[in-house]
């Protein structure tokens, strides 16, 4: 049986690779050191490794590449237990490839006449399977052209970690990252490109614990909160920072993350968007925030940008923020 390589990787691997990456918190981003990232920009802005701490296990948003720090590999007996949650077969540990580095096979499933039945929770984490052929936006024409038309820069993409995916569950998408408040991954959400509105976008992981966030949108002096991505990505295009729902529901921690802060709450002009602000503004201002209402001018921010330019959005915040 031929088994993928997978790469290994230590802490200390990352930290001598990048030895100005920020320590502390339970998430650390590092510039990535394996090969397939050796041509793509390093710097601050180009972390795009992402390690938990706590579990060791990292992902790399250019490459795609993931795994367990190696001092974190667990014995077998207790990895194994671990994938017969999920309905995986076990691994086969010491297959070894030509550069002499040890990586992990599946085993063969035993032979049994009765068909084997994965429970409903394998559903949730394949999307990580699936998040295995995201690509970096750099060179993709398809991708950077359907963003352009939404008024999207390639650095504003590529600096807030937007991604793509061919085949995110079968069709080509432009996938935002959710992270909760450690920024950490825990969900993703495609937005379908093809064209077809049946879906529009499909989110998988654990969305109820995360949002999509643009750079320093946690940490502003008033916390923007709009639906979709491509919403907070408008305003942040105008140096308004944002962070994404990716609907109407917020994540538990978000109101202690909001107290006694200035909070917008910039969901679309309709009856949910209304609703969704009715609902949260009671709870926010609970935890001593001061939360007003950005209704946008059309119904989202991105038609704003596209329809009025940013000139005009920029003004219209700036009045909003002035008030």
């Amino acid at each position: 049986m031929v088994v993928a390589e997978r790469p290994v990787l230590t802490l200390a691997d990352l930290e001598a690779f990048d030895p100005n990456a920020r320590a502390g918190g339970r998430e650390r981003r590092f510039s990535c050191p394996l090969p397939e990232c050796a041509d793509k920009p390093k710097g601050p802005s180009h972390r795009s490794l992402s390690l938990n701490v706590a579990t060791g296990e990292w992902t790399c948003y250019r490459c795609s590449a993931g795994g367990q720090l190696r001092e974190h590999w667990q014995p077998r007996s207790r990895q194994d237990g671990a994938r017969r949650v999920f309905g995986l077969p076990p691994v086969s540990v010491g297959a070894t490839q030509g550069s002499g580095r040890t990586v992990a096979a599946a085993a063969p499933a035993p032979a049994s006449s009765t068909p084997v039945h994965p429970p409903k929770t394998r559903a949730v984490e394949d999307w990580r399977e699936v998040l295995q052929n995201a690509e970096d936006l750099n060179g993709n024409a398809r991708a950077l052209e359907y963003l352009s038309r939404r008024g999207i820069s390639r650095p504003m993409a590529i600096g807030n970690d937007v991604a793509y995916s061919p085949s995110w569950y079968g069709r080509p998408a432009v996938l935002f990252p959710v992270i909760d408040l450690a920024g950490v991954l825990v969900a993703m959400q495609g937005r379908y490109i093809d064209g077809r509105d049946t879906p529009k976008a499909r989110t998988a992981g654990e969305l109820k614990l995360g949002v999509f966030k643009t750079l320093e949108a946690l940490d502003t002096e008033t916390m923007v909160i709009t639906e979709a991505p491509i919403d907070a990505l408008s305003l942040a295009a105008v140096g308004v920072p944002a962070i994404a729902l990716c609907g109407t529901n917020a994540p538990a921690w978000l109101p202690q993350a909001a107290a006694f802060r200035r909070v917008a709450l910039a969901f679309d002009a309709d009856t949910a968007g209304q609703d969704a602000s009715d609902k949260l503004a009671p709870l926010l201002r609970s935890f001593g925030a001061v939360v007003t209402r950005w209704a946008p001018p059309r119904k989202d921010w991105n038609a704003v940008l596209l329809d009025d330019g940013a000139g005009a959005l920029r003004r219209w915040l700036a009045g909003q923020s002035a008030s």
